[in-house]
């Protein structure tokens, strides 16, 4: 009598439509395989075109004033894309041949990074003097200069004592130079922010090869822009490698099935799948500012799922059949989850209040994966706990 009233499903008045809504999947659950199989080609198809992007201007609208006035000034002359090239000699010392020589020969070969617009350097500064009834204008170290210790040392006093070098060029000590480069490039292709910066490497390993005594450091807008892309990368490289494998051996002590465990992981990488090709058939781009969201989606879906597996586990041990205990799991949690996901969402789409579209971005793309999580935990999860069968210990309290 008691394993009857088990294989019974209980079935609770707020309840009631998502119990009838679990019977017609069952009913009909090969084509929920089939369909959501369809889904997940589609959002796979999406996902490989989600585009990103680098640039750090995304987190100013396109109405912010600061960011028109920056575009006006740039319209009028040149874009302000730039980066800094440190150069350090060990000992500290600028002004002697074995390193402005190497800088002077930097400053040419800086000229065929891609997209370079302007090079400036100590070397190529353009320094005028007055000769007779003439004015001389040239690089104020250039080719086939004498490095006697009378020519360094004017170069230096010159140097020091120009403001257009002083503190920007070269620093009031004389223990570092820099070479200023500016590029012109199309902000909305992070590829060409990549070419930049993988020249700039190059280049930087056959330097300080040839010249060991030289240090170089870059910095600059476009090397923050790229360290932006990384930061994006390394995140997916790394931290989804690492939380897989570490989110199955929890689940798996949790639920106590390796089953369970490979459903409620599949079912929320699908969850997350999906939403990221929503977010991309929508024509969101990904940047810093919203890259937490697949993270943000993968850990509700996980939320749900274990809520209603580990409910369906219960009522296994039980001893009701899987079918029964599927349908009180969902029974048990629909309601209180669906309440859980729409404040939630409402919670995400309350950045869209902020200044900075990347946070609109994540808000949207969070509520959407909220919501994305819940029809496939109520959905796909039920189905798949009866046609994997799930084997569970039934002597297990």
């Amino acid at each position: 009598e008691m394993i009857g009233r088990l294989n019974r499903p209980r079935v609770t008045e707020p309840g009631a439509l998502f119990h009838d809504y679990c019977e017609a999947i069952y009913a009909n659950r090969w084509r929920v395989l089939v369909f959501f199989g369809l889904v997940a080609a589609w959002a796979l198809f999406q996902a490989a075109h989600l585009k990103s992007t680098m640039d750090n201007r995304v987190f100013f609208g396109p109405e912010n004033p600061e960011l028109l006035a920056l575009n006006a000034l740039e319209s009028a002359y040149s874009q302000n894309n730039d980066v800094l090239v440190a150069v350090e000699p060990k000992d500290g010392v600028v002004f002697q041949r074995r390193v402005l020589e190497p800088v002077r020969d930097l400053t040419e070969r800086l000229w065929k990074i891609p997209y370079v617009s302007r090079v400036d350097s100590l070397t190529n500064f353009q320094h005028s003097r007055g000769a007779e009834n003439d004015i001389e204008i040239r690089d104020l170290v250039p080719e086939g200069f004498n490095f006697s210790a009378e020519s360094v040392d004017r170069i230096k006093s010159i140097a020091l004592g120009e403001a257009a070098l002083r503190n920007l060029i070269v620093s009031p000590d004389g223990k570092m130079t820099g070479i200023r480069l500016n590029f012109a490039f199309p902000r909305e292709n992070s590829e060409s922010i990549v070419e930049i910066t993988r020249a700039l490497a190059a280049l930087k390993d056959e330097f300080q090869t040839k010249h060991p005594d030289l240090r170089l450091y870059f910095t600059g807008n476009v090397m923050v822009m790229q360290a932006f892309g990384e930061a994006q990368e390394r995140d997916i490289l790394f931290l989804v490698p690492l939380m897989l494998p570490v989110m199955g051996i929890v689940l798996y002590f949790l639920l106590r099935s390796m089953k369970a465990a490979a459903v409620a992981l599949g079912v929320s990488g699908l969850a997350t799948i999906i939403t990221m090709g929503i977010a991309s058939a929508l024509g969101i781009v990904m940047s810093a500012g919203s890259a937490p969201a697949p993270f943000i989606v993968l850990t509700v879906a996980l939320a749900y799922n274990v809520h209603l597996i580990s409910e369906f586990v219960d009522g296994c041990r039980q001893g009701a059949s899987n079918r029964v205990a599927a349908l009180n799991a969902v029974d048990c949690n629909a309601f209180a989850i669906f309440l859980t996901g729409l404040t939630t969402a409402i919670g995400f789409l309350s950045l869209n209040a902020s200044d900075a579209p990347p946070f609109h971005d994540l808000g949207n793309i969070s509520a959407i994966g909220v919501i994305v999580a819940f029809v496939t935990t109520f959905s796909l999860t039920p189905v798949l706990l009866l046609v994997v069968r799930v084997p569970v210990d039934r002597k297990t309290a």
